[in-house]
């Protein structure tokens, strides 16, 4: 019995050891988590589904678009229109806070759009730098174990553009990201998202829903891959409901270098219609 009893106990201890989750609560800002207790690099880009994992307490992780092109054309009432618009160095600079929240700061460092009213040929063009979004990641469970993870993201958009580059609004909403992992390389990432945007007149704001769907698979140690749907509803008049099918490719070049290239694709008429892109985050 008391042979038993040991062997029990040595296989406590193995499981213990090998299983349990060190306790990281400890770690803010201002004391650092030790490297070698960082958990895997989790990223918010490149699909439309944000991550519910947070950046590590006293870290700093930069996630760029190096650059993303948008292009779409409109036919509506008779009138065609042609918007292209490309955006160099788009960043999103997180800091963690404590072991299972962060604050980001997202711009754009460099916009050019033209607007062109086929119709007419009248051609107008924009450029400069872009609004300032303050986002606030919480996570509320599996930011360090277990299959699951669910956070909550309050943001604020300010109006930091150059001129005709943004809608000169606050607009403000909260997201719900959630992840799960399927085994065998698959991943499931789902988001919803509300938040009040400025309404078509410009005399008040409306309610906007978005929710997404990703897929993703490990094809290798560093390479990997997603696809997604992305739509959107805003509740006012004559609102339309874009959708898009996105997809895009991962590299894990070190544990915290990733690089990332990718598009999404218009499946409606009100969505833009193609929006390929390159990425890259690193983690300080």
């Amino acid at each position: 019995m008391r042979s038993y009893l040991v062997l029990a106990l040595i296989a406590s201890s193995i499981f213990n050891s090998v299983f349990a989750v060190e306790d990281k609560s400890q770690y803010h800002l201002f004391n650092p988590t030790p490297k070698h207790l960082l958990r895997g690099l989790n990223t918010d880009r490149p699909d439309k589904t944000e991550s519910p994992y947070t950046v590590d307490a006293g870290h700093i992780q930069i996630e760029s678009d190096i650059a993303i092109f948008n292009f779409d054309s409109q036919r509506r009432n008779g009138q065609r229109t042609e918007t292209k618009d490309v955006s160099w160095a788009f960043h999103n600079i997180k800091l963690g806070i404590t072991n299972s929240s962060d604050i980001q700061f997202i711009f754009e460092s460099y916009k050019w759009s033209e607007f062109k009213d086929l119709n007419t040929g009248e051609v107008e063009e924009n450029n400069g730098f872009g609004d300032l979004i303050i986002r606030y990641k919480v996570n509320l469970w599996g930011n360090d174990s277990g299959k699951s993870s669910f956070g909550l993201m309050p943001f604020i958009k300010l109006p930091t553009n150059s001129e005709k580059l943004g809608n000169d609004n606050v607009e403000y909403g909260i997201m719900f990201p959630y992840a799960y992992q399927l085994g065998h390389g698959w991943g499931l990432g789902a988001m919803t998202q509300i938040a009040m945007v400025r309404n078509n007149d410009d005399d008040g704001y409306a309610a906007q829903w978005l929710n997404t769907l990703t897929f993703s698979k490990s094809l290798t140690k560093k390479l990997s891959a997603f696809t997604e749907v992305a739509s959107s509803m805003t509740f006012q008049d004559n609102a339309d409901w874009p959708t898009t099918f996105d997809f895009g490719f991962l590299y894990l070049v070190n544990p915290n270098l990733q690089l990332d290239t990718g598009a999404f694709i218009g499946i409606n008429e009100s969505a833009q219609n193609f929006s390929p892109f390159i990425g890259v985050t690193y983690r300080i």
